[in-house]
């Protein structure tokens, strides 16, 4: 498939000063397909719901932020809202991809919520094999591999993984099937999100 992108890029201000820088960007397939008008329709109303809660919920919280700090004399660190998409498997019949939604909010460090994304002849492709109580025990297998070459993770990790395991939380790559984990679930925020390749 011929991959492009659709692509918004703006600031909210308050007066002079700027509350939310905003990015997204999101894929668009070329071509005038019934699969093609599928996959783009869903990703317009996804570009058309997260404009929406940047110019509404997020700026508002931005705004709050600005005049509680403003007020106290302290200084405002300018919001950021984006979301953007890496394509991992792109093949005649199956596109798949991930998409990072990020928000800085002023503190030490923003945001990043992962979602993937994996088409089939223009349709949503569920993964039945991810659901596989067999799969949690390989990604802890494989966490204690990664625990002996000194990443750190959360323990007891056989709680965390079964807490936090989703099995909608995947994409395609040339290689197999990619799982990944939120933000502080199963590892400190400076791991980010934690991904594993060829589990399933």
């Amino acid at each position: 498939m011929n991959i492009t992108e659709i692509k918004k890029e703006f600031d909210i201000t308050f007066g002079d000063i700027t509350l939310v820088g905003v990015k997204i960007r999101l894929p668009q397939v070329g071509g005038y397909t019934k699969e093609a008008r599928r996959i783009n329709s869903y990703y317009k109303a996804l570009m058309a719901h997260w404009e929406r809660y940047a110019n509404k919920s997020f700026v508002k919280h931005a705004k709050k932020q600005y005049e509680f700090l403003t007020k106290r004399g302290f200084i405002f660190n300018t919001f950021t809202f984006t979301v953007d998409f890496t394509v991992t498997l792109n093949d005649s019949e199956v596109l798949s991809l991930y998409i990072d939604k990020g928000e800085y909010t002023g503190g030490a460090n923003g945001t990043v919520v992962r979602s993937g994304d994996t088409w089939k002849s223009g349709y949503p492709f569920i993964l039945k094999e991810t659901e596989s109580r067999g799969i949690q025990r390989q990604i802890i297998d494989a966490i204690r591999k990664r625990q002996e070459a000194g990443e750190p993770f959360f323990e007891p990790i056989k709680r965390y993984v079964r807490k936090f395991y989703d099995p909608k939380q995947y994409f395609f790559t040339p290689d197999g099937i990619a799982l990944f984990f939120q933000e502080i679930t199963i590892a400190p925020h400076s791991a980010g999100i934690v991904c594993f390749e060829n589990v399933v």
